[in-house]
């Protein structure tokens, strides 16, 4: 069983039974790409670019780390009107 899924500036991979692995874009590495970490489990594209925007320098996904903040953000604050009848 194989899993390859491209993200923006990141890729998804797996050979089972290993583990999954989280690969960043890098121009300068080997193949286009450098291993960032593996995982037993799939994470999802969330928990990868949310991993991957803490390297704003090298990953170019700074953007995607004010998304996530500001989602969060979003999502704790209770909304004020009410539903229009």
């Amino acid at each position: 069983v194989y899993v390859l899924r491209t993200l923006q500036g990141a890729a998804l991979t797996r050979v089972y039974p290993e583990n999954y692995a989280v690969w960043q874009e890098d121009p300068s590495a080997e193949g286009g790409f450098r291993f960032v970490r593996d995982d037993p489990r799939r994470p999802s594209d969330f928990e990868i670019f949310e991993e991957l925007a803490g390297d704003d320098d090298q990953s170019g996904l700074g953007f995607i780390k004010e998304i996530s903040s500001f989602i969060k953000a979003y999502s704790a604050s209770e909304p004020t009107a009410e539903p229009a009848d």
